[in-house]
């Protein structure tokens, strides 16, 4: 066992019901993210405290016995826990633990040549991403709209102390710079594959009929907005291969 504790659980802390069960039933394994105590074990349950972040809950691993004498006492001491609700088919939690981990989720991982399964909770499904380093496109600068973003931007009076007032102009420019581009350039590479397909659209047209003045000037729009679609896809990945961000 201990190669495998070694190859897949290095640097893991391990709890386990060697004591009350010779067959060592229950394995708990969690990491230094987590503080895990001991509160009691038996041959059926192992019963735990579990401190995450601020939060303190109280669990039980059950690994019940096929004897429904057994079974029955198994209930009986776990019968002060409280449990009331289902985290999934195999994984009971009460209400308390409901409303201090409510985005708690369980995963059941595969067999394989085992007849148990490994049993994976995880506390909380929110991810905390790192906020984005702001990022200056140079192929912005090639539309007329971003000038006049800028220029609006900064000419809008803000009071304070130079300093103060430079870093608060800087913040609000950015955030309108980074709406500007999503509006404009969201989806860079979806934005001319689509364009494309609408020239190619408007173009079989024209071709398949006598076209009216209307159709070839949306045509020549149509061209006009392709040609600069892929002019500032060039642009972009050109400026990320370099990685020369302004």
């Amino acid at each position: 066992m201990q190669p495998v504790l070694e190859k897949h659980f290095r640097g893991w802390v391990i709890l386990h019901n060697y004591a009350a069960s010779p067959n060592r039933k229950m394995w708990i394994f969690w990491t230094d993210h987590v503080q895990v105590d001991l509160l009691e074990f038996s041959e059926q349950s192992i019963t735990c405290v579990l401190q995450y972040e601020i939060r303190k809950v109280y669990f039980s691993a059950i690994y019940g016995s096929n004897d429904g004498v057994q079974r029955k006492d198994l209930w009986l001491n776990l019968s002060h826990i409280g449990v009331r609700k289902l985290l999934s088919k195999e994984v009971l939690i009460n209400d308390s633990w409901l409303s201090t981990l409510p985005q708690s989720h369980v995963e059941f991982l595969a067999p394989e040549v085992s007849d148990h399964n490994a049993t994976l909770v995880k506390l909380s499904m929110t991810i905390q991403f790192p906020p984005k380093p702001f990022k200056f496109f140079n192929y912005r600068t090639g539309n007329p709209k971003c000038k006049l973003i800028v220029e609006r931007s900064w000419e809008n009076p803000i009071k304070g102390s130079p300093m103060l007032i430079l870093h608060k102009k800087l913040k609000r420019l950015k955030l309108e710079l980074r709406k500007f581009n999503l509006q404009s350039y969201g989806n860079l590479s979806g934005r001319v594959q689509a364009k494309r397909k609408e020239l190619e659209v408007m173009q079989k047209a024209i071709l398949t009929q006598n076209p009216p003045k209307e159709l070839v000037m949306t045509e020549r729009s149509l061209y006009e907005e392709l040609k600069d679609l892929m002019k500032a896809e060039e642009s972009y990945y050109r400026q990320k291969s370099r990685i020369r961000w302004l």
